[in-house]
């Protein structure tokens, strides 16, 4: 997968200053597809900044993690198997555990 830079609010601006694609594309050396499906998904949606992309979902969440940190902190001596036991009920697997401190 290429790696792929968004476009700033100043190049989707372009369009409005009356700027066709080719031109866009031609003064900010971006191919011209590319310029295309800005204006399209501008024109159909409204939309001016990029959709949120999904990306992993975290293994743990902030609360977890800060529970997770304040057991280990309180007893540094506890195995990870003692640790998993404590937070069973909380669902954290030993997987979890080995990821989050190695």
């Amino acid at each position: 997968m290429t790696q792929r830079r968004e476009l700033t609010i100043f190049e989707r601006g372009l369009h409005k200053g009356q700027h066709g694609a080719s031109d866009i594309s031609r003064i900010l050396k971006i191919p011209r597809e590319t310029c295309r499906d800005v204006i399209k998904r501008y024109c159909e949606e409204g939309l001016t900044e990029p959709t949120p992309r999904s990306g992993r979902p975290p293994l743990l969440t902030e609360h977890e993690e800060r529970t997770l940190i304040r057991t280990v902190r309180g007893d540094r001596q506890e195995s990870l198997q003692q640790l998993t036991a404590k937070f069973n009920d909380l669902s954290l697997t030993q997987l979890v555990l080995i990821s989050r401190f190695r």
